[in-house]
């Protein structure tokens, strides 16, 4: 029998899911609002498991989520590199990989593969192909700083994250000084 908290967030990601294939049919502003508005319950549930002060405080669940996070993201990195795929950056719950003489269609069997082992409804997404990107660096060390990167996709768009111009707690004028100097934006 499934306990409470598994249901509800079954359910969250099942809905989401659903949503997410009628987006790919017809772009809807509202349907990817509703999208994003899921996710977060969804990961807010995280948050919640390691709130002490939380009803169902539990943080050996809060510890459990993170820690299978880990470990399903480094068996992708494991993987990926095995199928002679360079791991350029990847965190908590996304991989990028430069393809080298692997085409698209490589990629995408990839994660069709990758997907045949996860278990229950956990899934790798494959988001876009990307020819170019800028992935920042953090202040120490070689790698790459955690979510803060500019891609341009095959389609022309470009997917913007951890910027101060797509941030929401940053001031207009450290946004347009940063659209202005990178011509990230224009």
């Amino acid at each position: 029998m499934r306990g409470f908290l598994p249901i509800i967030i079954g359910d969250l990601i099942s809905r989401r899911a659903r949503i997410k294939e009628i987006i790919k049919e017809k772009k809807d502003i509202m349907l990817e609002a509703r999208s994003e508005s899921l996710k977060l319950l969804a990961n807010a549930f995280y948050g919640y498991l390691g709130f002490f002060g939380a009803r169902w405080y539990s943080i050996e669940c809060a510890r459990s989520v993170t820690a299978y996070g880990r470990y399903y993201i480094n068996r992708v990195i494991e993987d990926a590199e095995k199928n002679e795929f360079k791991v350029i950056y990847s965190d908590t719950d996304s991989v990028f990989l430069n393809l080298g003489k692997k085409t698209e269609e490589d990629a995408l069997k990839f994660v069709e593969k990758i997907n045949e082992t996860l278990p229950g409804i956990m899934e790798l997404e494959y988001e876009n192909f990307y020819p170019c990107g800028i992935f920042v660096s953090a202040k120490e060390g070689h790698y790459g700083a955690k979510k803060k990167y500019a891609l341009l996709g095959k389609d022309g768009n470009i997917k913007i994250t951890g910027f101060e111009t797509v941030r929401r707690n940053w001031s207009f004028i450290a946004k347009q000084a940063q659209e202005m100097s990178s011509g990230i934006g224009t």
